[in-house]
């Protein structure tokens, strides 16, 4: 939400639910709303546990068609002192329903936050913020 109210970059924000309900969420608003997606050239998913990953892969299927964007992605986080790695996923996340469904490039970034849908889930702050940082820069890149 920082970026929308702190930030003059120009995206769309899109806030899903039901990821764990077999993704109902998206897949509703796709099916529902696809006008959304006009003009979108990419998707960056900010649902992630650890630090440092860009997913570009779920389920053994790439999401990122812009193999630049991704190096560009892994070397601003460096930059920033980020760990950053390109990972896969084994798992199916929401962004793969839209690169599915349109054809959009997509990656999904880990966000600092750890044993996730646990009673014992918790953020790191510092982690939270340099994401925020990295998400700045990178949407700098692609404005």
């Amino acid at each position: 939400m920082a970026l929308l109210r702190f930030t003059d970059y120009q995206f769309k924000f899109l806030f899903t639910t039901s990821c764990e309900d077999e993704h109902q969420g998206v897949k509703f608003f796709i099916e529902n709303h696809p006008e959304f997606f006009k003009g979108v050239n990419l998707v960056i998913g900010l649902d992630r546990r650890g630090f440092g990953d860009v997913v570009c892969s779920y389920g053994g299927k790439d999401v990122c068609f812009k193999n630049e964007c991704i190096d560009k992605v892994i070397e601003i986080g460096k930059y920033l002192g980020i760990p950053a790695k390109k990972e896969k996923s084994p798992h199916v996340a929401d962004i793969r329903f839209i690169a599915d469904k349109f054809g959009i490039s997509s990656f999904c970034l880990s966000v600092g936050y750890y044993n996730p849908h646990t009673t014992s889930e918790y953020a790191v702050l510092n982690e939270v913020v340099k994401t925020y940082e990295w998400m700045c820069k990178i949407l700098e890149c692609v404005q």
